[in-house]
């Protein structure tokens, strides 16, 4: 389980932390709708408890609004943010089957060397599937 107030965040949890503050930083301006959309999308990515435990610390909460502010800001004068965000969505995204990926790998080699050859199979059918999304 990751830690979002350890020092040294990986690209996922940066761009999970910068999403969610940029999300608040509209919900409380005249995009809220936009806001909303993102936290949602996020919410189906990652889950509910997962964006609790980004912003589970009320420093962490507050640095991911004001990165999402500070974003914002330097691009108001942006004709389609909503562009620009579906872009760093969609790098969120690929992050986080690249983490998915991983961990099955990991599971993957601890069920060859248990001999479990139904879970074997599982796996392998579920990297396929997430190494299909990786390109």
């Amino acid at each position: 389980m990751r830690a979002s107030s350890e020092p040294f965040l990986s690209r996922e949890d940066t761009l999970e932390r910068f999403l969610l503050g940029i999300a608040q930083a509209l919900m409380s301006s005249k995009e809220e709708e936009l806001g909303k959309e993102i936290l949602s999308r996020m919410e189906k990515l990652l889950g509910e408890e997962r964006i609790k435990e980004v912003l589970a610390s009320p420093e962490d909460a507050r640095v991911a609004v004001i990165e999402g502010d500070l974003f914002l800001e330097a691009h108001k004068e942006e004709h389609d943010l909503r562009a620009l965000i579906e872009s760093i969505m969609l790098d969120l995204e690929k992050e986080t089957r690249r983490s998915q990926y991983r961990d099955k790998v990991a599971a993957l080699k601890q069920a060859e060397a248990s001999g479990d050859q139904t879970r074997i199979d599982i796996l392998l059918k579920e990297i396929n599937q997430l190494s299909a999304g990786l390109s």
